[in-house]
């Protein structure tokens, strides 16, 4: 069994070991759920997203947001 301290900064320690074995580094985030029981269950790790990333997933098609808006206030279909 392994042990971290918990620290009042709500800071969580995953020891390299745990890391190590789980194959996750300091960027991932630790999703956590506490179950019926009262026990703590880890969900899942995951990377954590850059914004460039997340914008990646939105396609620009090049359109112009404020002459959208004009056009609707004007009652065009768009």
């Amino acid at each position: 069994m392994i042990e971290t301290k918990i620290n009042c900064g709500s800071q969580t320690v995953v020891l390299a070991s745990v890391r190590k074995a789980v194959g996750v580094d300091d960027n991932c985030i630790v999703q956590w759920d506490v179950d019926e029981d009262k026990q703590v269950v880890i969900v899942s790790f995951r990377r954590k997203r850059s914004l460039f990333k997340i914008i990646g997933v939105v396609k620009d098609d090049g359109r112009d947001g404020v002459e959208i808006k004009k056009k609707i206030a004007q009652g065009e279909q768009i």
